[in-house]
């Protein structure tokens, strides 16, 4: 496979046991997850798309997620194709949301993409 990619088998608990099973392998949806500076999981977010390809992350989802003390977020979603590789949209949301978070003091921890037998790291492709 490619740089990124980590085999289903593999998976941290958090992306197998806490996110994995918020995806729908016919829709694609998006999952928000904001860690306080203790590494505590205090907020989650799921956007759920209207198709098989494209899933935006509507204001207020971000507006409900960021408030508190977080100081660190992943960005997860699937792709209902099987195909575990960033489209070039998934790029552009990642860099506008690097920059926003920034602006904010947050880290952009990760964003996964997920598919049936593993997902994609931006973090481990070094696209962060």
């Amino acid at each position: 496979m490619s740089i990124g990619y980590v085999e289903r088998a593999q998976e941290a608990s958090i992306a197998h046991d806490l996110m994995r099973p918020y995806f729908r392998s016919q829709q694609e949806s998006f999952l928000l997850l904001a860690f306080d500076p203790s590494d505590r999981l205090v907020r989650m977010q799921e956007a759920i798309g209207t198709s098989q390809q494209h899933c935006a992350i509507p204001q207020h989802l971000w507006r409900a997620l960021l408030g508190g003390n977080v100081s660190q977020v992943i960005m997860a979603h699937n792709h209902p194709s099987g195909i575990a590789w960033p489209s070039s949209m998934d790029r552009q949301s990642t860099i506008r949301a690097v920059m926003m978070l920034d602006l904010l003091g947050i880290i952009l921890q990760d964003h996964l993409i997920f598919v049936d037998h593993g997902h994609y790291s931006f973090r481990r492709a070094g696209l962060l």
